[in-house]
């Protein structure tokens, strides 16, 4: 009795002869040839994951190196890391564990910047930058600072924070916007940015794509799910209706938006005010505002700001050269005596009124 229904019959396998003469498919051989010209690179990788300084990754990468080579055991032990997931989707998901447990670099702008982007020339920080850092990172109100000139502010404020939040790709932090007093300006940060970012693997190994790198926007997806998008807007510019999609942005960051230039005229000051009332202010109904400059006279956005925060609902805080005890403010990089000296100076221009 057949074990199989007659209108099947025709198309069970024949004894001894093959379902499949042709044989397995074989490929595109010029994609093979390809991959082949770089296995040598893809086992020296493999070979450097082996003193990478992570435990799970350096067991992942000896554990591949011994399939390939010895081949794999025909009864397994049970050392995945991550249940089934691939050899690849293990480094991936360490890495990003990596990334989020290393804390003080997470925590902290001053300390993320010292440990992926230092420079030969770096000074003991200023206890302000740290403070820059909390707020930027955990604030949830609008605060508007003035600080001194060359205190580091595009340091800490634009470039710091925005590989910050492209490193760590969390929600909360995945749509901010730069605003500075020209779009070339904030589109030229915005690039030198992205142009860091993407060349530090240290940073970016966890991205998958970039879908927009521009000098008005820089996306980036992750190989999580999770999308990091950066705006870059010049003042004047019509901002208070911003949104990537449903979302608005998370944090709006004004940095030096304005100039000596535009200082010295009051019909500049006069409209950049009303922008920042008519556009920018109700902007900060539904998002956060940063906003950090000089004092460039009483009639400067900041010093506007400062003059009417109980009415804007700005938190403010001032950063001079010169603290309260008359000491200076960043010690390991402007000496009392050099700060006395400038100070002189101003005064016999007149402008102690702009001195920093």
């Amino acid at each position: 009795m057949s074990d199989i229904a007659p209108q099947l019959s025709p198309y069970r396998f024949k004894k001894g002869v093959s379902g499949n003469p042709g044989g397995r498919p074989k490929g595109n051989p010029a994609v093979k040839e390809l991959l082949k010209q770089h296995s040598v690179d893809a086992a020296k990788k493999l070979v450097e994951l082996l003193n990478c300084g992570l435990e799970k990754i350096e067991i992942l990468a000896a554990q591949e190196i011994l399939n390939r080579t010895e081949g794999k055991p025909l009864q397994e032990q049970n050392i995945s890391i991550h249940g089934s997931l691939s050899v690849r989707d293990q480094v991936r998901n360490i890495f990003k564990e990596h990334l989020l447990n290393n804390n003080p670099a997470y925590e902290s702008l001053v300390d993320f910047r010292k440990e992926f982007i230092p420079s030969k020339d770096d000074v003991k920080p200023a206890k302000f930058h740290y403070e820059w850092s909390d707020i930027l990172l955990n604030g949830t109100e609008n605060f508007a600072i003035e600080a001194f000139r060359e205190s580091a502010k595009t340091q800490i404020v634009i470039r710091a924070n925005l590989l910050h939040a492209l490193t760590y790709s969390m929600e909360h932090r995945s749509y901010l916007v730069i605003i500075c007093a020209t779009q070339t300006r904030a589109g030229q940060l915005l690039q030198s940015v992205s142009r860091e970012f993407l060349a530090n693997k240290d940073m970016s190994g966890l991205v998958a794509e970039v879908k927009d790198n521009s000098d008005h926007a820089l996306q980036i997806y992750y190989q999580d799910g999770s999308v990091v998008r950066i705006e870059a807007y010049g003042k004047g510019a019509a901002v208070r209706g911003l949104s990537w999609g449903a979302k608005r942005p998370d944090l709006v960051i004004i940095d030096d938006h304005q100039d000596d230039e535009d200082a010295r005229s009051e019909t500049i000051t006069e409209n950049d005010w009303n922008w920042f009332l008519s556009d920018v202010y109700f902007l900060g109904q539904s998002t956060r505002i940063f906003l950090i400059g000089n004092n460039l006279g009483e009639r400067c956005i900041i010093e506007q700001v400062f003059k009417n925060a109980k009415y804007l609902k700005f938190t403010t805080r001032k950063i001079p050269i010169l603290d309260t005890d008359n000491q200076s403010s960043w010690p390991s990089k402007y000496s009392l005596e050099a700060i006395l000296k400038d100070k002189a100076n101003f005064e016999k221009l007149g402008k102690t009124d702009i001195w920093y």
